[in-house]
This record gives structure tokens, sequence and C-alpha cells, in this order.
């Protein structure tokens, strides 16, 4: 569906449905992610890793552990996306 939308509106993104952590990473502009809190170390883990500088990270409803967000959004009481950008990364150890 999001396929759909994106050609729809003339998006020039690329849309991948792949195993998220199999997947290389070096090429993307934008990560989006919603997954399980126990999974975001991982996740951050590969952002640091394999994202060019300038590459975003958006996490839905949940943080990276270590890594402080350039924005955060919130959508209502219970729902928020954590905006990460990988030039602009501070760890709070």
């Amino acid at each position: 569906m999001a396929k759909f939308h994106a050609w729809r509106k003339g998006s020039k993104a690329i849309l991948l449905r792949k195993d998220f952590f199999a997947a290389p990473w070096q090429g993307a502009d934008v990560v989006y992610c919603y997954l399980y809190p126990p999974l975001m170390r991982s996740v951050e883990e590969k952002f640091l890793e394999e994202t060019k500088p300038g590459s975003v990270l958006i996490s839905r409803d949940f943080r990276l552990p270590t890594l402080q967000p350039v924005e955060e959004v919130i959508f209502d009481e219970k729902h928020n996306a954590f905006i990460y950008k990988n030039s602009n990364l501070v760890r709070s150890d």
C-alpha cells in the first residue's frame, strides 16, 4: 500500500520490504522503524555502523537507548516519533 501511495504522489522514494536487520542500510537516506523495544539497541548499532552522514532514522514510539533525538514529534497522548540524524548524534551513556 505504501508503494502505491508513493507512486500516486509522484514520490521518488524507494520502498523496500526486506529483513530489517539483514538488508544493507549504506544507501539509505531515511530509515523508518516501529519495532519492539528490546530490538532498539540493535537498530541503534546498525544505524551508527551502516548509514552515511546526514542519514535520518525515524523511530515510531520507541527511543534508541543511548542516542539523543534531534526532534520528537508528538501525534497524540500515546504515539510519537523520535528523529535521529547521524551527523548530530549525541550519546547519553
